[in-house]
This record gives C-alpha cells, sequence and structure tokens, in this order.
C-alpha cells in the first residue's frame, strides 16, 4: 500500500542527516513543537491560538510524530503528518522521516463521498427511462471529479509542502545549534 502511495504522491520518505547530537536536536526540536494532537480530527480552537511554533505533535528522544499547525485561512491548512525516527551513526545524526498525507479522517471523508455518489447514482438509475439514463451520470462528472480529484491533488501538494518545510526546519535546527556551540 505504501508504495502505491508513494507512486502516487501521497506520501513519501526522506532521510536526512546532520552534524550534530541526537539529545540536542531532539532537545531543540521538541522547544518548535507545541505538543498536541497528530491524527484523527484536528480541534477546531486551534486555528485561533497563537503560537510562534509552526508544528503540533509529539517529540521524544528517539523520534517524533508532527504536523502543521492549522491557520484560520484554509489553504494554511496541512493535514500530512511526518513520522521520523532518530539514529546516530558515528558522529552524525540520520533522521528518517515518513511523511503522508493519508490517515483516518480522509479514509472516512473518501468513504462518505463514495456512498453520497452511489446512492446518487441508484437513485436516478430507479426513477430514470430507458432514454435518459445516461444523462445522469453525465451530470454527476464534474461532482465526482470536484469529489475525489480535487482532495487528491490537494494531499499531494501538502505532502510535497510538509517534505519541504521538514527540510528547512531541520536545516534551520542544524544552523542553530552549530552557532551555540
Amino acid at each position: 500500500m505504501k508504495n502505491y502511495l508513494k507512486k502516487w504522491g501521497l506520501a513519501d520518505s526522506l532521510t536526512f542527516e546532520l552534524d550534530v547530537q541526537k539529545l540536542d536536536f531532539a532537545k531543540l526540536l521538541r522547544e518548535r513543537v507545541d505538543i498536541g494532537m497528530v491524527s484523527g480530527t484536528f480541534g477546531l480552537s486551534e486555528s485561533f491560538q497563537y503560537s510562534p511554533n509552526r508544528f503540533i505533535g509529539q517529540v521524544g528522544s528517539d523520534g517524533f510524530k508532527i504536523r502543521r499547525r492549522h491557520g484560520v485561512v484554509l489553504q494554511k491548512n496541512n493535514t500530512a503528518i511526518a513520522i521520523g525516527k532518530f539514529k546516530e551513526k558515528k558522529d552524525k545524526l540520520i533522521v528518517e522521516t515518513e511523511v503522508t498525507s493519508i490517515h483516518e479522517v480522509t479514509v472516512i471523508f473518501y468513504g462518505i463521498v463514495l456512498a453520497i455518489v452511489l446512492q446518487f447514482i441508484l437513485i436516478a438509475a430507479m426513477f430514470a427511462s430507458a432514454s435518459n439514463i445516461l444523462v445522469f451520470p453525465l451530470m454527476l462528472m464534474p461532482v465526482f471529479l470536484i469529489a475525489f480529484v480535487y482532495p487528491f491533488f490537494m494531499m499531494k501538494h501538502q505532502t510535497r509542502t510538509m517534505k519541504h518545510d521538514l527540510e528547512k526546519e531541520f536545516q534551520f535546527l542544524q544552523q542553530k545549534i552549530n552557532t551555540n556551540s
């Protein structure tokens, strides 16, 4: 399943090699991440709470599970989740990260939309005459495209955005640790 998600751009793997100590990096990342819920439904009040931190989640000494903080503007909402593990090899820190946009809420959303579309098709088949049975599916095509294709490309974009944000954040943390040393 993960191979298909990676092929479609809904998941990605990253590996960062940093010249920092594991505990220093975990401590600094913990300071830059607010403690909060990562998966499931996201809090509505989160959009109205101010914090200088861009991420919410949990950070431990062995890894992390984070997502972007939601903003008031819909375009800032990124539901992609990053799960990473810290490993030390010699004097380098290796951060292995999985970024994915598919989670419980997405599966529920697609299930509900599919049920609604199938319900409309069944109702149309029951009440349509033989001459206009093909008209209703053609009318549903734009709804299908909006309901299925737009979220697909949105999740693809969210995965790329989270990947880019993590690259910038980890580079910033490495520079901050190196300047403090």
